[in-house]
C-alpha cells in the first residue's frame, strides 16, 4: 500500500509536505507510510487517494486493500500507548524474517516475563499502574509473534552483565532465566551469552537490533537511546552494526554452552 501511495503521488505531482497538511500529520509520517513502516488507517487512504484523483475504478480496490492491511495492526487497542517509533517497531517484528538482537543492559522486551518487566517498568517510570498493567499487557501481545506457525528466526546476543543485573528479587530473576532458557531451545531461536570475560568488542555498549524483511533483502536497524530509539535503511550503517553483531556472537558462548550457563544461573545445575 506504501509503495502505490507513493506511485500515486508522484504521479500526482503532490510533495510529500502537501500531503502531510491533508492529513494533519508531519512529512515523517507520511514518508513512513509510503516505506511500510506506519500502520496506514482507512480515513488516510481514503483522503491521500482524494488528493491523488485517484480514478474511482482503482480506488474501490485500494481502499479495500486500505481496511484489509489496518486489520492486521492488532496493537489498535492500545493505540494511546504507541507513538511513531514504538508503531514502526511493531511492524517490523511483524514483518521481519530474522531479528538479530545485541543486548548489553537488559532482557529484550520480546524474552521478558511479565514480573521481570512488570519490575523494570514500574522502577524506572513513574506511571500509574493501570497504565504499567496495559503496557504489560501490550508487551504479552508483542511476543506471540514468537509463537506463530512460522516465527521469525531470532538471535541474541545477551551480555552477562543484562542476565548478572537484579531487576526484583531472585524469584524474578529465576523465571526469567526459566524463560530465557524456554526460548533457547525453540529450534527458530539462537541465544548466546557474552560473558564478562570476553573482552572489549566493537558492539560493547550498544543496544541495537537489525530486522530483515522478505523480498528484497532489505535490512532495517533500530538503535536504542536513553529517551529514543532511532531507525536507519543506511546499507552501509546497517553493515557496519552487522559485522559489530558479528564479532559479538564469535566472542559469546555458543548455543550449548549459553545454555548451560543459563541453566546454572537458574539453580539447575
Amino acid at each position: 500500500m506504501g509503495a502505490v501511495l507513493r506511485e500515486h503521488r508522484l504521479a500526482a505531482e503532490v510533495e510529500i509536505r502537501s500531503a502531510a497538511e491533508h492529513l494533519d500529520c508531519s512529512p515523517a509520517r507520511v514518508t513512513r507510510i509510503e516505506d511500510g513502516l506506519a500502520a496506514l488507517r482507512v480515513a488516510e487512504a481514503r483522503d491521500l487517494l482524494d488528493l491523488y484523483r485517484v480514478p474511482a475504478a482503482e480506488r474501490d480496490g485500494l481502499l479495500q486493500a486500505a481496511q484489509e492491511t489496518a486489520g492486521r495492526n492488532w496493537w489498535y487497542p492500545y493505540a494511546d500507548l504507541v507513538d511513531d517509533a514504538f508503531e514502526t517497531l511493531l511492524i517490523l517484528e511483524d514483518e521481519a524474517h530474522c531479528v538479530r538482537t545485541h543486548q548489553p543492559n537488559l532482557v529484550p522486551g520480546l524474552l521478558q516475563t511479565y514480573r521481570y518487566g512488570w519490575e523494570l517498568m514500574s522502577t524506572l517510570s513513574d506511571l500509574p499502574l493501570g497504565e504499567v498493567e496495559r503496557r504489560m499487557r501490550l508487551r504479552a501481545a508483542r511476543q506471540r509473534v514468537l509463537l506463530r506457525d512460522h516465527p521469525p528466526r531470532l538471535a541474541v546476543v545477551l551480555d552477562e552483565a543484562a542476565l548478572r543485573r537484579p531487576v526484583g528479587g531472585p524469584d524474578v530473576m529465576r523465571l526469567q532465566y526459566e524463560r530465557l532458557i524456554e526460548v533457547a531451545t525453540m529450534p527458530t531461536t539462537t541465544l548466546q551469552v557474552l560473558p564478562l570475560n570476553a573482552g572489549p568488542h566493537r558492539a560493547m555498549g550498544f543496544a541495537f537490533h537489525i530486522f530483515e524483511l522478505d523480498g528484497d533483502g532489505a535490512r532495517i536497524m533500530q538503535l536504542e537511546f536513553l529517551d529514543h530509539e532511532r531507525f536507519t535503511e543506511d546499507a552501509d550503517e546497517v553493515a557496519r552494526y552487522a559485522e559489530a553483531y558479528e564479532a559479538a556472537s564469535r566472542r559469546a558462548l555458543d548455543r550449548e554452552r549459553s545454555l548451560d550457563f543459563l541453566r546454572a544461573l537458574a539453580g539447575r545445575g
